[in-house]
């Protein structure tokens, strides 16, 4: 998989669809970090929580990709001031 993704954006250059792993990789330690201090599938249910009970089969997806949608969204600001945190 590494050469995979290594032939494709390193030789082919196709990056643009890469730019949602970079948002996670430039920050990487402090989501590490903040999933542990902060249960973000309870804060994503706050905009979901809803539209649960509607959606049964679905509900733990719906709400893990709330989660997912919050970390990514809290990562993209972080990534747009250039704010990194460094060892």
């Amino acid at each position: 998989m590494l050469a995979l993704f290594f032939w494709i954006i390193e030789v082919k250059k196709y990056r643009r669809w890469a730019f949602f792993f970079t948002v996670i990789g430039m920050n990487s330690i402090s989501v590490y970090i903040a999933i542990m201090l902060f249960n973000f599938k309870l804060i994503g249910n706050i905009f979901v929580g809803g539209l649960l009970p509607r959606i049964r089969p679905w509900d733990d997806f719906v709400s893990a990709s709330a989660a997912l949608a919050i970390i990514w969204l809290l990562l993209f600001r972080m990534y747009r001031t250039g704010t990194f945190v460094k060892l």
